[in-house]
């Protein structure tokens, strides 16, 4: 299958974050850096430590709880990252089932959208994706990207 890429404006928007590992933790950090107007973030173990270092990013509330169905209401975009398939596949399918964006980290057929590997510098962005196939050539190439331009670009202006 081959995706549409797309950039998604936040602002705005409510999002919702289950799982707070360390995948789930890169994916609150660019949703707040994004802007989104609000993050549920979701984690029945999060640790007194993390939960403070969380709550220092704009728009993140944490709730040290497991996910309810009605944490779907009003979403815009979810991302389901714990370590429990089944609990993931299901936010998935309601997700679905409501029309809600959501992505399931490392399982790209569960999904109803990729996140690509991100190079971002100043201005400039630069998503890299294989369509789910190859989570490690993309981000060998961003990291390729960034040796490439080194420091040197600081506002794009392209036309």
């Amino acid at each position: 299958m081959r995706y549409y890429p797309i950039y998604v404006n936040l602002h705005g928007k409510r999002c919702l974050v289950v799982g707070a590992g360390q995948v789930g933790r890169r994916k609150i950090a660019t949703l707040s850096e994004c802007g989104a107007a609000e993050i549920l973030v979701l984690d029945p173990g999060l640790s007194p430590s993390l939960a403070e270092e969380l709550n220092t990013l704009p728009s993140v509330v944490l709730a040290r709880r497991d996910f309810t169905s009605s944490d779907l209401d009003g979403r815009f975009l979810v991302i389901a990252s714990t370590d429990d398939e089944d609990l993931n596949w299901g936010i998935s399918r309601e997700c679905a089932d409501r029309g809600i964006l959501c992505n399931i980290v490392d399982q790209p057929e569960k999904c109803g959208f990729i996140v690509p590997a991100l190079f971002t510098q100043g201005d400039l962005t630069v998503a890299i994706s294989t369509g789910g196939g190859s989570p490690a050539l993309a981000r060998k190439i961003r990291q390729g990207l960034g040796e490439f331009l080194g420091g040197n670009t600081g506002r794009c202006f392209c036309s």
